[in-house]
């Protein structure tokens, strides 16, 4: 769809691997609703505190570093997290939560609305620097404010294969689920990734592409990092948790698997504050960890997903690529 230096087309996802920006400042969002999320160091695995080190959006809204403690069984458990701060009670009552069960047979196609509805993704990434924390709740990586890794929802294709329009939305980090937090048609993974943007224009408006993992061959990706994944904070994910953050170069491009079809619809943070202002976009086709990668993972978070959440009839939408 979109045609830069190297396009490789993923459905109506597109990557560019040019390291041009093609931020548009005058991006205007679909609807979103609730509280505003923390956005970087956690916004979707969001814990008691910023990593205060990277503030790549001065707007940034910050998570107060006295929330109280949360997790995923028990007392502190997701059935419970919007009793812990009344800040967090959308948890329960918001009608945009996320994860859901994608039921592809009440799927509408994406490509046959109008604008703003119709949001086909064209990314932008390219090798960047990342830092890599355990918050405690998950594996995370962080961008530096410095990169120019970007998605754009929405525009359109031009004749000469440019593209045109859209809102731009800035890659901040990302993060790993087990077992998966979506499902598609009642069908989950061993994990599930999910990489965290923030509108240019407006950074409290989130855009998350998840990307399921099945057991197969080794990612030789994420290799490196895998191999020397960081220990857990002692301190509940504080800073002072946090003083050893291993950097690595790494591409993101590499984590998008190419060709395929994807759905997009209007949620939530699956962490708290659960804030009801992300657009999510869940890839259909899973790519691969090795037995021993899902492993050395959910030996350390043996469950840190969401369960599901009632969809309440609303609208997803199904990008379709011809040639998958």
């Amino acid at each position: 769809v979109f045609s830069g230096s190297k396009d490789v087309s993923v459905g109506n996802l597109t990557m560019s691997y040019s390291n041009k920006d093609k931020d548009d400042p005058h991006g205007k969002s679909g609807e979103v609703s609730g509280l505003k999320g923390d956005l970087h160091g956690n916004p979707v695995v969001s814990i008691s505190k910023n990593d205060s080190h990277r503030k790549p959006l001065s707007s940034t809204p910050e998570t107060d570093p006295h929330d109280p403690q949360w997790g995923y069984e028990g007392k502190m458990g997701p059935n419970n997290w919007h009793k812990l701060k009344p800040e967090w009670r959308v948890a329960s009552n918001g009608k945009r939560q996320s994860p859901i069960d994608i039921n592809t047979k009440n799927t509408m196609n994406g490509m046959a609305v109008r604008s703003p509805l119709r949001r086909p993704v064209v990314t932008n990434y390219s090798s960047s620097r990342i830092t890599l924390i355990n918050n405690g709740h998950t594996i995370q990586a962080n961008f530096s404010k410095d990169d120019n890794n970007t998605i754009t929802l929405g525009g359109e294709s031009l004749p000469d294969g440019s593209w045109q329009g859209g809102e731009p939305y800035k890659l901040i980090q990302f993060h790993f689920h087990h077992r998966s937090e979506h499902k598609i048609d009642n069908v989950d993974y061993p994990m599930e990734m999910h990489l965290v943007h923030a509108q240019v224009a407006n950074p409290s408006k989130l855009a998350v592409i998840g990307v399921k993992i099945k057991e197969g061959a080794e990612n030789v990706h994420i290799k490196k990092f895998w191999e020397h994944l960081p220990t857990p904070p002692v301190d509940h994910g504080k800073e002072e948790g946090r003083k050893h953050k291993p950097e690595y170069e790494f591409d993101p491009k590499t984590l998008i698997p190419v060709g395929g079809d994807y759905f997009q619809y209007q949620g939530s943070l699956t962490t708290p504050p659960c804030s009801e202002n992300v657009c999510w976009t869940v890839i259909k086709k899973p790519i691969t960890f090795s037995k021993e990668q899902i492993m050395a993972f959910s030996t350390m978070f043996p469950k840190n997903n969401r369960n599901l959440q009632k969809a309440f009839n609303r609208l997803i939408l199904h990008y379709s690529n011809s040639g998958d």
